[in-house]
């Protein structure tokens, strides 16, 4: 949406629905659903137990469980490819709106946020390959990459929102076309009320 405001170079009024911006979400949930429907349908998922030691008297002592099917690469390699597409389009759409004021979008902070997104997944991909054998280092990895993921995102969204709300005074309207003008005109005002 920011994207194609600023960017309409002809000036031409532009309307952009919230009905336009959930059936892109919709189409990209759809893709998504499709792979997924199609792996359950054509090889679906069965768990397995591996005994991997055993007392004298035959009886388990160790094993481990996965959920694995006879196509499961395939499907895992198609999820990641569209998901790794997504994260490189919406990277390039936060680059484009790079320039446009923070009261108007949020594209600096969704850029950081997708660059950490990206670090992580290509720091814990050959780590996860590595520890793949070992079913405790790599249920702690998995953990971990979706805790640092998911908490990067949220902070960067929403941390910089509860900061200019806390910085502004009491009895202060934040207007919601410019917060960032207001805040500074506050401080300005606060700093020469203070001299």
């Amino acid at each position: 949406r920011v994207k194609r405001i600023f960017g309409n170079k002809s000036l031409k009024r532009i309307t952009i629905s919230t009905r336009q911006l959930l059936t892109v979400m919709i189409a990209c949930m759809t893709v998504d659903l499709i792979i997924i429907g199609s792996w359950e349908v054509s090889s679906p998922l069965k768990f397995y137990r591996t005994i991997l030691s055993r007392d004298n008297y035959g009886n388990p002592l160790v094993s481990t469980g996965q959920c694995n099917s006879e196509h499961s690469t395939t499907f895992v390699c198609l999820v990641a490819a569209y998901h790794l597409s997504l994260l490189i389009y919406g990277s390039k759409l936060s680059y484009d709106c790079r320039n446009v004021d923070v009261a108007f979008s949020e594209s600096r902070y969704i850029t950081v946020a997708m660059v950490s997104n990206l670090q992580v997944l290509a720091l814990a991909v050959p780590v996860l390959i590595i520890v793949a054998d070992n079913p405790s280092s790599t249920m702690f990895l998995r953990s971990g990459v979706l805790f640092l993921n998911d908490l990067s995102v949220l902070c960067l969204i929403f941390v910089p929102k509860m900061i200019l709300a806390h910085n502004t005074a009491p009895n202060t309207k934040v207007s919601s076309l410019n917060p960032t003008a207001d805040f500074n005109q506050q401080q300005t005002t606060a700093t020469a009320t203070q001299d």
